[in-house]
């Protein structure tokens, strides 16, 4: 005999199968971000090795991103900052939401040293434990040699500041000593001050300036 009916149920999965492209186009979507990104984005695990790094690596260190990963950190950071390194994940690991902090990276050949800020935070499974570091890496080079040429700057002008005031100061004891009174005082010191200004003027012209 055939059967003439049976049992059965029909899943509806409209909303799943909806969900699960959502979901595909947002990682599509970070995806590109994180590879389009000027700052260098990376993961570590917990043994300071690279387990993703994002295409902007290889504009400012010259590695490309596939000879990073599987790499230890310690392989690009000069010897002394290991411990920076490893304070700012005991940070982490206590509690700490997040650490910024600058490091330096060595670009291929060892030639250059770059400075970095960096934005860093711990990535935890599914029950909370930690196991992998997230970081977001801002080159920083230009910025602190600026900073560097400045502060040289400003050193040399406070030396320069102070001998022109130790010859000012030179100028008005001697003038005041052999001048017969202050009337006289007055005049002789300001036009030997004025005579020094003339020489800063000459001194500041440099190569094309002098005498006219």
């Amino acid at each position: 005999r055939r059967p003439r009916r049976g049992n059965g149920f029909v899943l509806d999965i409209t909303e799943r199968k909806a969900a699960e492209q959502a979901l595909s186009e947002s990682e599509e979507r970070y995806r590109a971000l994180i590879d389009n990104a000027s700052d260098i984005v990376a993961t570590l695990d917990l043994g300071f090795r690279f387990t993703s790094v994002n295409p902007a690596v290889e504009r400012v260190l010259g590695y490309k991103p596939e000879e990073i990963v599987g790499t230890l950190l310690t392989d690009y950071i000069p010897g002394d900052q290991l411990d920076t390194h490893k304070e700012m994940l005991e940070r982490k690991l206590q509690g700490e939401t997040a650490t910024q902090y600058e490091m330096q990276l060595m670009a291929k050949g060892g030639q250059r040293r770059f400075t970095l800020e960096v934005s860093s935070k711990l990535l935890f499974d599914a029950h909370g434990r930690p196991i992998a570091i997230h970081a977001i890496a801002r080159d920083a080079t230009d910025r602190k040699d600026a900073e560097a040429r400045q502060t040289v700057l400003i050193r040399e002008l406070q030396h320069r500041t102070k001998n022109l005031l130790a010859v000012v100061q030179s100028i008005a004891t001697r003038t005041l000593r052999r001048s017969p009174d202050l009337e006289s005082a007055h005049e002789a010191l300001i036009g030997r001050l004025h005579a020094l200004a003339h020489a800063q003027e000459f001194v500041a012209s440099g190569a094309g300036g002098g005498a006219r």
